[in-house]
């Protein structure tokens, strides 16, 4: 199995890196970075290379499944628009394009519930209240 990582410079990326390579995984990492422990590795901007250049990537890679976990936690709102909802979506327009579409694990965060009523954690079955 060939997996493509997005995002494996990050904390989660980078443990879900060990993991795979440890599960003898064929692993290729990419990101706007590179990742000193990757054999493979290909800069991209989800955001900034579009569904073209997101596509491309997946036609040369021929990954059977996608593991993103690029985001933004902090920044301005074009920073967290654009590595929460620009580059998200060219990453799942570019897999829609592909003749045979690998499968995408996506790794988000309670941020993206919102705020919760009171101080009690977030449930997964609460509404969504994203800002």
């Amino acid at each position: 199995m060939r997996a493509l990582l997005i995002g494996a410079s990050g904390y989660l990326g980078a443990r879900v890196h060990r993991a795979a390579v440890a599960a003898w995984i064929d692993v290729v990492t990419a990101g706007r970075r590179p990742v000193a422990a990757s054999d493979r590795h290909v800069v991209l901007d989800l955001a900034a290379a579009g569904p073209a250049g997101v596509g491309a990537v997946l036609a040369d890679l021929g990954p059977d499944v996608v593991v993103n976990c690029a985001g933004a936690t902090s920044g301005d709102l074009a920073t967290l628009s654009a590595g929460n909802i620009d580059g998200p979506a060219a990453l799942v327009t570019a897999l829609l394009r592909m003749r045979s579409p690998a499968r995408l694990v996506h790794l988000g965060s309670a941020a993206e519930y919102g705020r919760g009523p009171g101080r009690a954690p977030v449930r997964e079955d609460e509404p969504a209240r994203p800002v």
